[in-house]
């Protein structure tokens, strides 16, 4: 008999099936969470260097129980079994990892509660060649992925399992469980993605706990199958929330009165001490379609948002403006994401890139974020955005990036890489088109504004036109503008100025406002032209803003963070992030 030794060569793959995504779960009314499945191939792995793995074969080679180590593309310990010619064939079962006395018990499989992912390979071989070995996950695999919101306050996830491994026969890699609750835990990482192994199970019923904020969830899930190599992922997030394009159409046709089947309000809502709060949960991005579907979010004074909008630091990306003129539900004058602020409501930590207005608009007046914000707007940015209106027949019309008219506070936003083209009579500004409230601490960078005729416009790096009706206030702002422009009534700060308040304003070019000669009720404190150097009064302009935060600011303030400021080597003012 002629004997040869075999070179084992390891190629390692996941061999598992796709069913069909399940539908969403409803979740439990007790836990503000929603589950939704769905089943994805696992990506293939390689064993690290030096890993072990436990060899049996019968037929052509005779291996019992023998471990052996994957080194330098190949598997080498002692004792290499050789191949018999007088078989026709060998049969092989490998499993990583390997234990003493290879041993796959409960006491070995679970480590720190959490069950091993065990691989395995299986081929039967008819020549005498090298062998090259495909690897199996003997188990399945539950992946939750927390959302921001969930994820901020989590400190633990348990996931209860029906099915307790007791063995598994390394000679064929058979499974012996018993039906026992074994309780699997991970604490809260910052990938907040959550991997738990669990044996193949049918029609099993799993129970996930989530502690978070130091409460505690029990959420039962829908009873379901478990098949060997198919991972199984479930989005865990808060009950009410945004989470995709549809559901902010969903939203704003339904805060406005409109119905929405199988749908209310309620889905969006979670209500933290006693506030109602509507989270943001991903990043979405809008077309031009699904842009007409969406209308402003408040109408106006009856149906105004007097809730809490919290972006959480994600980006709405290519918003066309909600406009009357493509969507007949939209029977207001005034368009923007958010129609109607009130001075109960607040948007907060979100950013628009990319947006624009409808060619030919009617509408009276149109933000950006909102119309018209008798609130809070803090820490909103508009990035990359276009306003462009021509031949407009209407006198008077009012336009602005964070919001057309602004009889609230505007804090902590930033509007970049913008431009603004108009034609005539519009009271326009790159944070706010009238200013009648508060703006505080912002930024106006990098923005165009273009106009095509000779005629009359208000136009302002911050604001179109400070009102005479209230007094109205800018503190701590910068803005650089790049349009040179010698028109009447255009102001690097504010394109005609009434009545108010500015307090340490620095700009690049032209003149701050216009006024009127006669006006005596413009008070201006530290505005300047600042490019270069940003020194004001042996200062940098830094400087002067962080002093009125530390001082006015928080007095004035004292429930407000407002942003600190950095200039970068050989750039501009901007905020600290």
């Amino acid at each position: 008999m002629k004997r040869t030794f075999i070179v084992l060569i390891l190629l390692i793959g996941c061999i598992c099936s796709c069913n069909a995504p399940m539908e969403d779960a409803v979740p439990a009314p007790s836990l503000p969470t929603e589950i939704t499945f769905s089943r994805t191939t696992l990506n293939e792995e390689s064993l690290p260097e030096g890993a072990k793995a436990l060899f049996n074969a019968t037929g052509a080679i005779q291996m019992d129980n023998l471990v052996l180590t994957y080194q330098d593309g190949k598997w080498e310990g002692d004792n290499l079994p050789r191949w018999d010619n007088d078989e026709t064939s060998a049969t092989l079962t490998v499993i990583h990892p390997t234990y003493e006395d290879a041993t796959y018990t409960t006491a070995n499989l679970y480590e720190n509660t959490l069950l091993t992912d065990v691989l395995i390979a299986k081929d039967t071989l008819t020549e005498n060649k090298d062998i090259q070995l495909r690897f199996n996950h003997l188990f399945s695999k539950f992946t939750i992925q927390a959302s921001s919101s969930i994820q901020s306050t989590l400190e633990e996830l348990q996931l209860t399992v029906p099915v307790t491994i007791d063995q598994i026969d390394p000679k064929n890699g058979t499974i012996t469980s018993r039906t026992e609750d074994y309780t699997h835990v991970l604490t809260a990482n910052e990938s907040g993605s959550y991997s738990f192994i669990l044996p193949p199970m049918t029609d099993a019923s799993l129970t996930l706990t989530t502690i978070a904020d130091g409460k505690t969830y029990v959420n039962p899930l829908p009873a379901k199958t478990y098949q060997s190599g198919v991972e199984y992922t479930c989005k865990l997030r808060k009950k009410g929330g945004i989470y995709n394009v549809q559901d902010l159409i969903d939203f704003s046709n339904l805060i406005n009165g409109k119905s929405v089947s199988g749908r209310t309000l309620e889905d969006f809502y979670n209500v933290i001490d006693g506030d109602t709060i509507i989270f943001l949960e991903e990043d979405l991005t809008l077309t031009a379609d699904s842009s007409k579907q969406i209308l402003p979010i408040g109408y106006n004074n009856t149906k105004g948002f007097r809730h809490t909008f919290d972006g959480q630091g994600h980006t709405i990306s290519g918003l066309v403006v909600p406009d009357r003129s493509t969507n007949s539900s939209v029977n207001n004058a005034y368009s923007g994401l958010f129609g109607y602020i009130t001075k109960d409501g607040i948007v907060r930590n979100l950013t628009i890139e990319g947006a624009s207005n409808v060619e030919g608009s009617t509408d009276d007046g149109v933000g950006v974020l909102a119309a018209q914000n008798y609130g809070l707007i803090i820490d909103c940015n508009i990035l990359s955005s276009t306003l462009e209106f021509t031949n407009n027949s209407v006198d008077v019309k009012k336009t602005g990036f964070i919001c057309a008219h602004n009889l609230g506070n505007i804090i902590n936003c930033h509007v970049k890489d913008c431009t603004l083209s108009i034609d005539q009579y519009f009271q326009a500004g790159f944070i706010t088109g009238v200013l009648k409230g508060k703006v505080l601490n912002c930024l106006s960078f990098n923005n165009y504004f273009s106009m095509r005729n000779t005629k009359s416009a208000y136009i302002g790096g911050i604001a179109g036109f400070s009102s005479s009706e209230k007094s109205s206030s800018i503190v701590n702002c910068y803005i650089y503008t790049i349009a040179k422009n010698n028109r009447k009534y255009f102001g690097s700060v504010i394109g005609f100025a009434q009545k108010g308040l500015v307090r340490n304003a620095f700009y690049n070019t032209g003149n701050a406002y216009y006024r009127e000669p006669t006006s005596t009720e413009f008070i201006n404190t530290d505005i300047v032209t600042k490019d270069e150097g940003f020194i004001y009064n042996d200062t940098l302009i830094t400087d002067h803003f962080h002093n009125w935060i530390d001082t006015k600011g928080k007095a004035n303030y004292p429930d407000i963070v407002f942003k600190r400021w950095t200039i970068p080597d050989g750039g501009y003012p901007k905020f600290d992030e």
